[in-house]
């Protein structure tokens, strides 16, 4: 019987995944697909051609959809589940998943895609426009945070504006 790691060198599977990788959307999509090993599991073979089937098909008939460079936030989910303070750019990453999700979500649901195997892959996202919005204008960009943020951000800026203005006067 052949050794599977000699398979694997003989059938040079190494540049096949590098090949994949380098045309994956995602850092994270990048990362998996270099860490994929042959299975002899032919139920998840039969899954796998599905779901390649399946995104062929929606891709011939309105094309790939978008994921726009989606940021990996795994590490920000992990802090922020550890209760730690999210840095402004972590923030904006999370609204361009919460974006990206909506955005896959409605090309599932748009008119001539039929239900598929992808289609219990897309209907596991869960978009929060509210939560998006709230994020696109309370963080302006990685280093400025808008007075929409919060009533107390805002008032604090008043009282320092009010302030600067009397200080700014008397001299």
């Amino acid at each position: 019987m052949l050794n599977v790691n000699r398979a694997i060198r003989i059938l040079e599977f190494d540049k096949i995944l590098e090949m994949l990788a380098s045309v994956a959307s995602t850092e994270g999509a990048k990362k998996r697909a270099l860490s994929l090993l042959p299975t002899s599991n032919i139920e998840a073979v039969k899954r796998r051609q599905n779901y390649t089937s399946d995104a062929k098909h929606m891709a011939g008939i309105k094309g790939a959809p978008s994921f726009n460079n989606i940021p990996d936030i795994l590490d920000s989910v992990e802090k922020a589940d550890k209760n730690s303070i999210l840095s402004p750019r972590e923030i904006l990453d999370v609204a361009s998943v919460l974006h990206t999700s909506r955005l896959l979500l409605e090309y599932i649901h748009s008119d001539a895609i039929k239900p598929c195997q992808l289609s219990v892959i897309f209907e596991a996202l869960v978009p929060n426009k509210a939560l998006e919005s709230k994020i696109y204008k309370s963080i302006i960009g990685e280093d400025l945070i808008s007075d929409e943020a919060s009533p107390q951000l805002a008032d604090i800026r008043r009282k320092i504006r009010y302030q600067t203005s009397i200080i700014s006067r008397t001299y």
